[in-house]
């Protein structure tokens, strides 16, 4: 029964043609997780250790951007820019996590990585889009993902808000009124992401 993270079925519903049989094929012959090969894990790390520790945000940014790989620094400033625009324009605080998922027939959606935030006052869960790729183009996408964190695995009180934010673009997508065909959508994608999964060696 194959288990993936909601970054890698957004990957895989955005993604076209030949592109979804090569993601499906990867993420089936992968030998599993490797955090050396986890491009984004120092930020979404060092995101929760700046809200938990409550230090300088422009000192915090700066030291983390310096210490990846010299060919990472242009990306991670990208994000910590934006994460810092973010911050300043919202009240933003580290809340307790929960781990949760969806499942589909085989499929296992584990919803990781999220960033469980208070925003103005209100509890959040966030999915955070580290990509250069711009959500703009992708509120369809986006849509899916959102249905599949509030209606598939509702987070704990009905006050909480589900969002997915375009990091380096300071842009938070909140859920909304839904399409009533939205769920439809989104078993469809699942089926198609186990047809390719069961048909690929």
């Amino acid at each position: 029964m194959p288990t993936i993270t909601l970054t890698e079925f957004f990957d895989f519903i955005s993604a076209t043609g030949m592109k979804r049989l090569e993601k499906v094929r990867k993420l089936k012959n992968r030998d599993g997780y490797a955090p050396q090969e986890d491009y984004y894990k120092r930020f979404r790390e060092g995101v929760q250790s700046l809200h938990r520790t409550r230090e300088d945000k422009a000192q915090f940014f700066r030291q983390l951007v310096a210490g990846v790989h010299p060919n990472k620094r242009l990306n991670y400033k990208r994000m910590a820019d934006g994460y810092k625009r973010f911050l300043g324009q919202n009240e933003v605080a580290w809340s307790r996590s929960h781990k949760r998922t969806w499942e589909h027939r085989e499929l296992t959606v584990k919803l990781v990585p999220v960033w469980f935030l208070t925003i103005g006052g209100s509890k959040h869960i966030i999915k955070p889009h580290l990509s250069k790729t711009s959500l703009s183009r992708a509120k369809d996408k986006v849509a899916l993902i959102l249905f599949l964190m509030r209606h598939c695995a509702p987070p704990p009180g009905a006050s909480t808000v589900v969002g997915m934010l375009d990091v380096g673009n300071s842009k938070l997508y909140r859920d909304g009124p839904t399409d009533p065909n939205v769920e439809l959508v989104l078993r469809t994608e699942a089926d198609s992401f186990l047809g390719l999964y069961n048909a690929v060696v």
